[in-house]
């Protein structure tokens, strides 16, 4: 989502608008889901299920990989995210809500790269820490893996 923004913005382009990342969103949301990608989550909240009244609502045939169908089964995932925004947080305005959890970083636990994957953050900073000296200088971490390691380091 940075990197998006980062390349309209980089072409002239002011934003005004609110962004709700799906993806973070889900991660806050969904944690107990052991992956995040649109596909999985289609299939483990059962999404497919909607699908084609959804489709039939705007008359959009749907094609596998198409790019349409994408879009309707992100459309299914948000309001699939708002209903759960609602449930879990019933006093918050849930679009303000996921607003706030797209700019909320997420603590991560476990490698999902690297020598040292499957394996828990807190654990490799204690056992590795030149790896973790290593990747804060060499790599380009994103934002969770940044508050992550500065959340288990004391920073």
């Amino acid at each position: 989502m940075p990197f998006d923004m980062g390349m309209i913005e980089k072409e002239g382009f002011v934003s005004q608008i609110r962004v709700i990342d799906t993806l973070r969103v889900a991660k806050h949301l969904l944690s107990e889901q052991k992956s995040k990608a649109l596909q999985y989550l289609r299939y483990a909240l059962e999404l497919y299920k909607e699908e084609q009244a959804e489709a039939d609502k705007y008359n959009i045939t749907i094609k596998a990989h198409d790019a349409i169908g994408d879009v309707l089964v992100m459309k299914l995932l948000l309001s699939k995210l708002v209903a759960l925004t609602k449930e879990k947080f019933p006093e918050a305005n849930p679009m303000l809500k996921m607003e706030e959890l797209t700019k909320t970083p997420i603590f991560i636990e476990t490698f999902v790269f690297g020598k040292h994957k499957g394996k828990k953050i807190s654990d490799v900073c204690d056992s590795d820490i030149g790896y973790i000296n290593w990747m804060q200088k060499n790599m380009d971490l994103d934002v969770d893996m940044k508050y992550t390691l500065d959340k288990i380091m004391g920073h």
